[in-house]
């Protein structure tokens, strides 16, 4: 059995915010953009010739969801740092908490530290606390902003 694929429209009418269409061809902007740089990855590759489209798998929804939410904090691509995004959420996406949040059971934070540097990314177990600066600065990190975002929520809000 093949799972279902989405086009950049389908992904892009999941994670609207307001499900507008102004609002959904912003999303299919930002998703061919980030695809462009590696932020997701297309089923087949990014060069799928004319007049074929890019298909993603279910996972990718999940990636664009969290992208744009780190975009409307003012994230771009160029600050996702050296280990990409999507192979970074792809290891992440492994874990239960991350089933629980995708399922709204249970809140999963994820925390995004900023530097002038490097980026640092971090999920947040119910024993974890957010990186205070003294552990920053042990880390090698300079940073002056993080971002926290509830996958849950996020889940919460997507329009399958």
């Amino acid at each position: 059995m093949v799972d279902r694929l989405y086009t950049v429209k389908d992904i892009a009418a999941i994670i609207s915010l307001d499900g507008s269409p102004e609002d959904v061809r912003k999303c299919m902007r930002q998703i061919r953009h980030w695809t462009n740089n590696d932020v997701l990855s297309p089923i087949g590759g990014k060069s799928t010739g004319t007049g074929v489209s890019r298909v993603y798998d279910e996972n990718a929804i999940y990636k664009a969801a969290i992208a744009a939410e780190l975009v409307r904090y003012g994230v771009t691509v160029d600050m996702l740092g050296n280990e990409t995004f999507d192979e970074w959420i792809s290891r992440v996406m492994t874990s239960t908490k991350w089933k629980d949040a995708k399922e709204r059971s249970k809140d999963f934070y994820l925390q995004f530290v900023f530097d002038q540097e490097a980026v640092m990314f971090k999920p947040l177990y119910e024993s974890d606390l957010i990186l205070r600066g003294e552990t920053m600065k042990r880390m090698g990190l300079n940073a002056a902003s993080a971002v926290v975002i509830n996958v849950a929520t996020i889940c919460q809000r997507l329009r399958f």
